[in-house]
């Protein structure tokens, strides 16, 4: 059975084998709601990391702060291991593809087999399945025998699998899928909102973005309608707004539906640390939550802010912005990633490298 990779997450990508690569929410585009705009970012990713095993964004800044220390996969001699913020190897190279740990484990493989780690490199479980996904509130989709369930932090089942399709938990429920249905369970398996959506994003702030007949909306934890479907595309909310697309334009709304920033942008990005990208006249640029452009829409592509910075592209290469619009790290590679503690990946050639905020190697296998 080949073995897909998903996570409903924008920015995670997997790389199976040269040229077979995975992208979260492409195929499942049309359940999880992404635009052209949304995708940008992903498309770009893929570009950035071709014939490369290795995830490099599968949790989210949010997921992925935890109390001990960070960790980053690095690869030396064509395997992959762990290196700390300064750039020392803490878990020896030795598996072919490695995720960023989420909520204390990680995905890593070695040849066909999968499992999750703990920080000390451990192996604890999880390759008894197909497919396995990150833990969030302690849970995490496995694919086994091609329907989907949920184990613990255990290991053990906790939701028997019966799923054509799993997602993430949050705010203690979880979009499932059986026979192109979408429907929503809690954390013991309850079916809390039944099967009734042709798409479904994850929940935030206490609304979830459905889909009915082509046309989103939202719902809240009971499965009411919060705000009605009517529009052509609806992300889920993220501090406090939402990007929905009336008719061929984009704009922000807040969770009482209400209209904040009128539909006027071709392309958008959710808002994060109170800005968002935007694309019109052909170009990216920033606006806040006011709608006023703050950065004006000179770039041939944007990513949201992580940390401070965000990524831009210019020429074709990549670098960093600051919440001003400054160049802080001139485009020179070939892709980048997120700020999580203070470290980067970037690419550069076929390597993936890190850099801090100042732009220096932390980690650099082309040296």
């Amino acid at each position: 059975m080949a073995k897909r990779i998903f996570d409903m997450k924008k920015e995670l990508i997997y790389v199976s084998v040269c040229r077979k690569i995975f992208v979260s929410e492409i195929t499942n585009h049309q359940n999880s709601g992404f635009s052209k705009g949304a995708l940008t970012v992903i498309k770009r990713n893929i570009v950035s990391i071709m014939c490369l095993a290795i995830i490099i964004v599968s949790c989210t800044n949010k997921d992925n702060k935890e109390k001990s220390i960070t960790l980053y996969p690095a690869i030396e001699n064509n395997k992959w291991g762990y290196i700390d913020k300064t750039g020392k190897m803490v878990i020896a190279p030795q598996f072919d593809k490695a995720r960023l740990f989420c909520e204390g484990y990680a995905v890593v493989s070695k040849g066909p087999i999968s499992g999750y780690i703990d920080k000390t490199g451990k192996m604890l479980f999880g390759q008894q399945f197909d497919v396995i996904k990150n833990f969030s509130e302690g849970m995490a989709p496995v694919l086994y025998d091609e329907v989907w369930g949920y184990i613990n932090k255990t290991g053990e089942i906790a939701i028997e699998p019966q799923y054509d399709w799993a997602s993430k938990f949050s705010e203690g429920l979880a979009a499932v899928q059986i026979s192109k249905k979408w429907g929503y369970i809690d954390t013991s398996g309850n079916m809390v909102i039944d099967f009734n959506y042709d798409g479904a994003w994850e929940f935030s702030g206490g609304l979830a973005s459905v889909r009915q007949l082509n046309k989103w909306g939202y719902i809240d934890k009971e499965g009411n309608i919060a705000i009605e479907l009517t529009f052509n595309w609806a992300f889920k909310f993220s501090e406090g707004l939402a990007a929905v697309k009336i008719a061929d334009k984009w704009g922000y709304i807040d969770t009482t539906g209400t209209v904040v920033i009128e539909p006027q942008f071709d392309q958008v990005n959710s808002f994060s640390e109170e800005l968002a990208f935007i694309k019109t006249g052909g170009k990216w640029g920033v606006i806040d939550k006011t709608g006023k452009i703050v950065i004006e829409p000179r770039f041939e592509m944007g990513s949201e802010f992580s940390e401070g910075l965000a990524q831009i592209r210019l020429n074709r290469k990549w670098g960093y912005i600051d919440r001003t619009g400054n160049i802080v790290i001139k485009p020179q590679y070939k892709g980048t990633w997120g700020y999580t503690d203070g470290v980067a990946a970037v690419r550069i050639d076929r390597k993936i490298a890190y850099i801090n905020k100042k732009g220096d190697y932390i980690w650099n296998p082309s040296e």
